[in-house]
């Protein structure tokens, strides 16, 4: 693996690369108090004037042509999502104060050359690229199921911050110059899921869904990558994120959502649930204590063997959807406050 120390802004600033974010990865996701920190962190290291260390993004090299070089993102989009809707919002709030700088951060950041046309710097995966793609390139905001809320909230909120006079353009871009970032590069034997989940093992967990799901998707080519996420893993992850919202509503306290420091143990609990429900049916005797035993035995069972892949997501996603339609009943709840950490009825 090759790793290289560099600034988020000189990782953008390649002017012939084009980042694109997996199939398989899961959405932008970012809340918030998450893209309110990254403002803090940009304006405070910019008043600080110091180096300000933002992680770790790992990537490998894709195919390239003569128009420039695409390198696959598997790790780090979060970040680097959201540094792209936070200078879209400064180049955008710039336009009438400070032309020059807006032209610089479009050309620099925001955009790469492609088959004659500007392309995004960024390409997201699924529902989220014709967002990002109309706040980059300026054009109209998809409408219905194309539309991403998340990317256009969190461009909205930083074009606000801006009007609000929370700091100048300049001074969060000097902010984002400081921000160091490592970029570790996939090489030859190199296996994407294990350092995947060595970059993460520290910090807030991954849901148990987002690790099976590349645990799953990486052991095929990108072609059927798409094909069988799109047949097996997509209607699950639209019907999982509709019932989360109900699950957060249940879980409020009479002063609102469950504390930051508790949100881990809610998000993604019903997806998890689902999957724990087919692991206790198809590997009944993996040693499951708690929901962090969860990918442990996942990824025992499809490594040890020669399990088929389609059917094996095939079988993961009838249990799941079906897990979805029975929500409210006693079957559903108890896997639910299983991985909520109350784990009666499963042995303790």
């Amino acid at each position: 693996m090759k790793i290289t120390k560099t600034t988020l802004l000189e990782m953008l600033g390649d002017s012939d690369v084009q980042y694109v974010i997996p199939v398989y990865q899961r959405a932008y996701s970012w809340t918030e108090s998450q893209c309110d920190a990254f403002w803090d962190d940009a304006v405070q290291t910019a008043r600080d004037d110091r180096p300000h260390y933002t992680g770790v993004s790992l990537y490998r090299l894709g195919k390239s042509d003569g128009a420039g070089r695409n390198l696959i993102l598997v790790d780090g989009q979060q970040r680097l999502a959201t540094a792209t809707l936070l200078l879209a919002a400064m180049r955008d709030f710039a336009r009438e104060k400070d032309p020059a700088l807006a032209d610089e951060l479009n050309a620099r950041y925001l955009t790469v050359e492609r088959e004659g046309a500007s392309a995004p710097k960024i390409v997201l995966s699924r529902f989220d690229r014709p967002s990002m793609d109309a706040v980059v390139l300026g054009g109209q905001k998809p409408e219905g199921d194309r539309a991403s809320a998340l990317v256009h909230q969190t461009y909205d909120r930083y074009i606000n911050k801006l009007k609000r006079g929370g700091a100048e353009p300049r001074e969060v871009l000097r902010g984002l110059s400081l921000f160091t970032i490592v970029m570790a590069q996939l090489e030859g034997e190199d296996k994407p899921q294990l350092v995947y989940e060595s970059l993460n093992a520290k910090g807030s967990p991954l849901r148990v869904s987002d690790l099976v799901r590349n645990l799953l998707l990486t052991r095929v080519g990108k072609d059927e990558q798409r094909r069988l996420f799109e047949l097996y893993w997509e209607p699950l992850e639209n019907a999982f994120d509709e019932l989360e919202e109900r699950v957060m509503e249940k879980r409020k306290t009479p002063i609102g959502v469950p504390p930051q420091r508790r949100r881990a143990k809610v998000e993604g609990v019903v997806f998890d649930a689902a999957l724990h429900a087919w692991a206790t049916r198809h590997i009944p005797r993996a040693n499951m204590r708690t929901r962090t035993d969860m990918y442990g035995a996942f990824k025992k069972y499809l490594t040890s063997k020669d399990v088929p892949l389609e059917r094996t997501l095939e079988s993961i996603s009838t249990t799941c959807l079906d897990f979805a339609g029975r929500i409210d009943s006693t079957y559903a709840t108890t896997h639910i406050e299983w991985v909520m950490g109350k784990p009666e009825g499963f042995g303790g």
